[in-house]
């Protein structure tokens, strides 16, 4: 018999018992790691997701990738995410403890309108309309070395700022990587003059626009060029008459020009949730998997389900897009980015 691990109080974390990974838990329940082909799904929705049998810290390997990945979430609604996203091979994707790049107090904004900057060391993509001037772009939040990144629109109306992955170009296909799961910890520093967006588009925002815009009770998908029709996420604008709810927009193949907030899920009252108040931070998540279906999650807690919200074959690109509101400053502070899915394999 081989033992493999290290002894917690008592007990074995990660023991290997004849070639069969197990799970210790501190009150000594033993269970066998979790294996299937491909990643697992976080949520209560469809196939691979464990929900009812991963318990919290479960671990579950992926045999396709050799990928390991950890419920952060409950047994009844499973929240994974990959234990090394830097270091396996078998992810594309990028993570970051944001502190506004190395050396700290650092800016890191586009050299042009279109031409973005990458965050050092990270490989995450800082971008959007505006992000060329002087007022705008992503910045230590305090002193140097700080934790956190206070990512700042300029004050000019609809201009945009944007986080993504690697250079402009880079995408992801959810038939071919997916799931693909794009998940933030931030705050807003106000509850006014803003949209909020994070999810998938089919093109970069190098467009300039963000992927929809809110009036009262209209959410309207941007025009981006004529083949810009697969956009899937949560979205906030304080445009709408509902100025502090996320809403689950989704259109494809032209399904829809425009969203309105009574019919999107959670209809127009709750939306499918709430933003935290302004300086309380919120954890966001949305996965869309290899057959198209969306998930959002608040503060690791599943909101919604759209079954079918995506195409599956055309290229996508997650991003995390903050807009400006009548021509006024819009800043959110980033505690964590962070974006994953599996890596083609042939």
């Amino acid at each position: 018999m081989t033992e493999v691990g290290c002894l917690k109080d008592g007990h074995f974390n990660n023991l290997q018992v004849e070639g069969v990974m197990h799970n210790t838990s501190l009150d000594g329940t033993s269970t066998p790691a979790l294996r299937q082909v491909g990643a697992p799904l976080s949520g209560v929705f469809g196939s691979g997701s464990h929900a009812g049998i991963a318990a919290p810290g479960a671990i579950c390997l992926d045999k396709l990738n050799n990928v390991l990945y950890r419920n952060e979430g409950t047994k009844a609604s499973p929240y994974w995410s990959p234990e090394h996203l830097r270091t396996s091979i078998g992810l594309r994707g990028v993570a970051a403890q944001l502190n506004g790049g190395e050396g700290g107090g650092t800016t890191e904004r586009g050299i042009g309108v279109t031409t973005a900057s990458t965050i050092v060391g990270h490989h995450v993509r800082v971008y959007g309309e505006g992000i060329a001037e002087t007022d705008s772009g992503i910045a230590s939040a305090g002193a140097s070395g700080a934790s956190t990144s206070n990512l700042t629109t300029t004050n000019e109306d609809v201009h945009t700022i944007a986080l993504s992955m690697g250079e402009s170009g880079h995408t992801l296909t959810p038939a071919t990587h997916g799931p693909i799961v794009i998940d933030i910890d931030y705050t807003n520093n106000a509850l006014d003059n803003r949209s909020i967006f994070l999810g998938f588009q089919d093109l970069s925002i190098d467009a300039l626009i963000e992927p929809c815009i809110g009036a009262t009770a209209t959410i309207t998908f941007n025009n981006v060029s004529s083949t810009c029709d697969n956009i899937a996420g949560m979205f906030l604008d304080t445009a709408l008459t509902r100025t502090t709810n996320y809403f689950l927009v989704h259109t494809k193949a032209d399904a829809a020009a425009t969203f309105a907030t009574s019919a999107s899920f959670g209809g127009a009252t709750n939306g499918v949730g709430v933003v935290a108040d302004a300086a309380t931070f919120q954890r966001l998540r949305m996965q869309v998997s290899a057959a198209g279906n969306i998930t959002a999650f608040i503060n690791k807690v599943e909101v919604g389900t759209v079954v079918g919200a995506m195409k599956v074959d055309e290229p996508i690109v997650p991003l995390f897009c903050l807009g400006a509101g009548d021509a006024n400053v819009a800043q959110a502070n980033v505690k964590h980015f962070e974006i994953f899915a599996s890596k083609a394999l042939s």
